[in-house]
Order: C-alpha cells, then structure tokens, then sequence
C-alpha cells in the first residue's frame, strides 16, 4: 500500500517588532511560516504551499497568510522559507529521479548484455519467448514459453522447446529461476537448429523477449 498525502511543517521565523496586535495591545511578535508538502511514505517531495503568519508573544492571538499585514508579507518569507529550509522538501523528488535515472541505466545495460549473449550463444542460454510470433499454432491466452541452448557449433546453435507456455513473462522467468526450467522433461524431446542470425532476427521481431545466462 502506497501512503501519500499532504503534510504540514511549521518553521520558526524572526521576533516582528512594531505591529499593534488587535487583541491586547502589545508590539511584539514573532514569525513563522507554514509550509505544506506532498509526501510519499512520509518522504517530501515538494512542496504546495508557503505560509507567512505572526504570533503575539503576550497573548499568543495568531495571524496567517491574508490576516497578516501585507508589508510584512514579503519579508517574513525571505527569512522563514531560506533555501536550506526548502531544499529538504525535494527530497523525495531526488530519490525518484534517482531510481528512473537507475532504472533507465540498468535496461540499457541488460539490452547491452542481452545483444552480446545473441551474436555469442552459450550453452544452458535461456530465451524467453512469445510462442504466438514463432508458431502458428500457439495459443494467445499462454503466448510464452522458453527455448534452451544445449549446444553451439560455429553459427548453428540446437536449441530445444519448452513443452508449457505462460500467461505472462514472469511465469516463464520464475520457471528459469527455480531450475524447473533445467529438467529433461521440461522440453519437447526433439532439438531445433538455428542460426546465430535466425535468433537476432526472432529478437528484432519481438518474438524473443528476454535472454538469460547464468
């Protein structure tokens, strides 16, 4: 569950002499400002609103925002909402611009990886393909499935066929993972032959989805 939301955070500001408060008659306040900020997860991630606002220290009768007097305004803020105060607002913006510029930088070393393991197949490679952009007769309803490498020979690789196909990629990944994907009567007993450019081809298509090595 995702919790997210706004929040409040009250920051103290310098002592305002001169204003008159109109409950007690005294001169003296002291500022604040009150800033809102959307959070993930209690993590800021930028702020939505600045507030000025004054206390009167004798009677404690608080003003915020429209209430204060206007030429104080200005003033307030430039002292409460400092940069250092702000910046640690964005923080949470940070951190998500950090995991898409991380997640950006791991697809692009996985499709780098993934190009290398096509033009130099190994045996044991494990191809996750979509079955319905290979044969005519696979079903939409469980489009993938897995093609093994058993042995390479110059730019013929045999590969063979799984004999069960999924709903979607995880299935077929999670069978690649847990090793059940490694027993004999996993795949159909007949081997295929392809070449190394068949197989980029069948990538280029989109028929293969996924390539992985361990």
């Amino acid at each position: 569950m995702i919790v997210f939301g706004t929040r409040g955070r009250v920051i103290a500001g310098p002592q305002i002499d001169g204003v008159v408060c109109d409950s007690c008659g005294e001169h003296t306040h002291t500022a604040f400002g009150v800033l809102r900020y959307f959070h993930i997860f209690w993590i800021p991630v930028f702020p939505t609103q600045k507030q000025a606002g004054i206390e009167c220290q004798h009677c404690k009768r608080t003003l915020v925002d429209k209430e204060v007097p206007t030429h104080l305004i200005a003033k307030i803020r430039d002292r409460v909402f400092a940069k250092k105060t702000v910046a640690p607002m964005f923080t949470g913006l940070i951190v998500i611009a950090a995991l898409i510029a991380g997640g950006a930088y791991m697809a692009e070393e996985t499709k780098r990886q993934e190009a290398a393991y096509l033009t130099s197949p190994m045996a044991n490679d494990y191809y996750i393909v979509n079955f319905t952009k290979i044969f005519d007769d696979a079903t939409s309803e469980y489009p993938y499935g897995i093609i093994k490498v058993t042995s390479v020979n110059g730019d013929q690789v045999e590969m063979l066929i799984s004999q069960y196909s999924y709903n979607i990629v995880r299935g077929a990944s999670e069978a690649i993972s847990s090793r059940e994907a490694d027993k004999p009567d996993y795949y159909v007993a007949e081997a295929v032959q392809l070449s190394v450019s068949d197989l980029e081809a069948l990538k280029a298509e989109g028929a293969i989805h996924s390539i992985k090595r361990r």
